[in-house]
């Protein structure tokens, strides 16, 4: 039974606050993604040279012998990713593709799947994973590092040394070159989820008219207007890094920022609609490329980056790692598909104990009682607010009902998308026989909230201890 206890209030007068594009609400009912990381780095294994860490690779060295990227899409879906993302040029400067793109003197960017003799008769890898994606229905996605390319003996956007010349050419031509190969990408494979920047476009100059970062921006506008962008020039659908590979963001995580670029959890007054994603490996070391016997993670470590990211108003990204042959181990597939299996178990259905019954108006200070069934034991509050007008709770609080008497659980500042709150386990989450939550401010002078979903949930039992720790982004 669902309770208001007084009626509610109309939505206040309209403030200026940063809403988001319909694309970027899609994006973050997705939930979860997957980052498919394989390029030519993960053959540096077998000569010292991990993730062309001593220079660039011979493309000879790309050397698979049983590519299968429909297994690439199968163990994204298995975790439940809705959208995956391919790094088609990974640091190395290594393209999963045969360009057309040219470097000084007019010849083809050779440092592509064209010239590995084991891909040679069918190279376009980008192709194969789109039609894989597709296949699974997993939106696909494409990675592609402007900020360090070995090849072209570029990092942090800019040719070294600074106003020299590389095997790309000076600065001038790399941005060329870039540009072409993104222009490519963005107009072979259809529409993408998600263009994923790692390290950002920002090579020392704002993004004004006639830079590289506004030139970026001027392709997407072009070419995918609907996709999510990641640490990219100023783009409507921007999204952010929350500033750690721990696969984890802070509880109170806003949808809105200074800029797409800043990291971490965000700023309640920011002007940049920019809600945040989590990255992770599914290896236990934190290594992006697949090593032979790592060990993954545990499904209680997973578990607890899922309820730290997707129950914090942020977007999961974990990654998929094919192995040197090009395949999925059977080992990764299974803790993957185990992840979606506690997601289902935990938050799914059959869990459900109680829930509001579509979106509702709640006024400001107005108690919404969610009574549980007799007996039944929740461990879990999920709520989310519509963020159609922006994200306007600034606090709440909620409460569990004990012996007739309100105890709160938490009092807390953003909600957001999605917002998880433990009950507790055992006897303190058995006693609650409702549970009530009360907004406590909402943002720009509103009286108001819309409310999309408040449910309680049984959520069996499972050890979470906390997420492994956080480990700083190290571009390829």
């Amino acid at each position: 039974m669902l309770l208001l206890l007084c009626c509610a209030a109309t939505l206040g007068a309209a403030v200026p606050l940063p809403t988001p594009t319909s694309a970027q609400l899609e994006w973050q009912d997705f939930e979860v993604g997957a980052l498919v990381q394989w390029n030519i780095g993960i053959f540096g294994e077998l000569s010292d040279d991990y993730a062309c860490s001593s220079g660039a690779l011979p493309a000879e060295s790309f050397a698979p012998t049983a590519l299968d990227t429909d297994a690439w899409a199968a163990a994204a879906k298995g975790f439940g990713a809705k959208y995956a993302v391919l790094t088609v040029q990974a640091g190395c400067g290594f393209l999963l593709y045969p360009t057309n793109s040219t470097v000084p003197g007019g010849g083809v960017y050779p440092y592509t799947t064209a010239n590995a003799s084991a891909v040679a008769a069918a190279p376009d890898i980008v192709a194969r994973f789109v039609a894989s994606c597709r296949k699974a229905g997993v939106r696909p996605g494409i990675y592609y590092q402007i900020a360090n390319n070995v090849f072209c003996a570029v990092k942090a956007c800019v040719v070294q040394p600074p106003g020299g010349a590389g095997p790309c050419g000076d600065q001038a031509a790399y941005e060329a070159t870039t540009l072409a190969q993104l222009e490519e990408l963005w107009t072979r494979y259809g529409e993408l989820a998600e263009l994923w920047f790692d390290g950002g476009v920002d090579t020392g100059v704002a993004p004004t008219p006639g830079t590289l970062g506004a030139k970026v921006a001027a392709l997407i506008a072009a070419h995918q207007p609907l996709a999510a962008a990641f640490q990219a020039p100023p783009t409507p659908n921007a999204v952010r890094w929350v500033g750690t590979e721990g696969g984890t963001t802070a509880a109170d995580t806003w949808s809105t920022a200074k800029s797409a670029t800043d990291f971490g959890p965000g700023e309640p007054g920011g002007p940049v609609w920019a809600p945040a994603e989590c990255d992770v490996t599914l290896q236990a070391n934190g290594e992006w490329y697949w090593q032979a016997g790592v060990p993954l993670r545990t499904l209680a470590q997973l578990a607890a980056i899922y309820e730290g990211c997707v129950g914090h108003n942020g977007n999961l990204l974990l990654a998929v790692h094919p192995n040197l042959d090009g395949g999925i181990d059977p080992a990764h597939a299974a803790r993957g598909a185990e992840l979606a299996a506690w997601v289902e178990g935990c938050f799914g259905a059959p869990s459900l104990l109680n829930a509001t019954a579509g979106a509702l108006s709640l006024a400001l200070h107005e108690p919404l009682i969610l009574e549980l069934p007799p007996g039944a034991v929740a461990r879990r509050a999920v709520l989310q607010e519509d963020q159609t007008r922006g994200q306007l709770v600034r606090g709440f609080t909620l409460e569990a009902r004990v012996g007739g008497a309100w105890r709160q659980v938490l009092a807390g500042e953003a909600m957001g998308h999605k917002r998880i709150v433990p009950l507790g386990e055992g006897d303190a989450a058995a006693a609650a026989d409702a549970l009530r939550l009360t907004i406590t401010a909402v943002a720009g002078g509103a009286n108001a909230m819309s409310l999309r979903r408040f449910a309680a949930f049984a959520c069996p039992p499972a050890a979470a201890p906390a997420a492994a720790p956080a480990k700083p982004l190290v571009p390829w």
